[in-house]
């Protein structure tokens, strides 16, 4: 279906929808966010990168991604979205009738995903792409993705950094008025 210029403005005047649509469905199904998104869900905001898309987990990928195109299109009231497949096998990609961006990929684990859950949603941990990561690294059929990678995990092993430090400080914290102004001169104030 082609869409006239009239819904293609509808799109873009309520691209909120399609974040609502996908975290709703989220919650409800249960599945995993992972990669940009996850991570600049994980670390503070300082860290974050820009991304687009929803990467996501899901024990059935095919029937996720339908189910959610299904959604979007009710929520749009047209053929706004479509499915793809994707170079990576076992990915099912939603992708924008208005853009041809990609707004998710479903992909099915190849390993259990430690998560944490925020505000109803599963997002994979900083653990869980450590350990990928570092494999990713290690892998040459990888090469391509080294530079992305080797920038997530500086940033990750930053956010690790940043967090030892604010326990510390709180431990060297005072923790009485006496400790604060120190035992000798307490008696000052008395």
């Amino acid at each position: 279906m082609n869409l006239d210029e009239q819904q293609k403005i509808k799109y873009y005047k309520e691209k909120e929808k399609v974040d609502v649509v996908i975290k709703r469905n989220l919650k409800k199904q249960g599945h995993i966010v992972h990669g940009a998104r996850a991570l600049n869900q994980i670390l503070p905001d300082f860290l974050d990168t820009p991304t687009e898309d929803y990467d996501i987990y899901a024990k059935k990928p095919k029937q996720a991604a339908r189910r959610v195109e299904q959604k979007l299109d009710k929520a749009y009231g047209g053929d706004f979205f479509r499915l793809e497949k994707a170079q990576h096998p076992g990915t099912t990609k939603i992708k924008s009738n208005v853009t041809e961006r990609t707004v998710a990929d479903y992909t099915k684990p190849d390993r259990k995903v430690d998560s944490r859950k925020i505000r109803g949603i599963k997002y994979a941990s900083a653990k869980y792409f450590k350990r990928k990561i570092k494999e990713s690294l290690k892998n040459p059929d990888n090469k391509f993705r080294y530079p992305k990678d080797k920038e997530a995990l500086q940033r990750i092993e930053l956010a690790e950094k940043l967090k030892k430090q604010k326990v510390k400080q709180r431990r060297k914290s005072p923790k009485t008025f006496t400790e604060l102004i120190g035992k000798k001169n307490s008696q000052r104030w008395f």
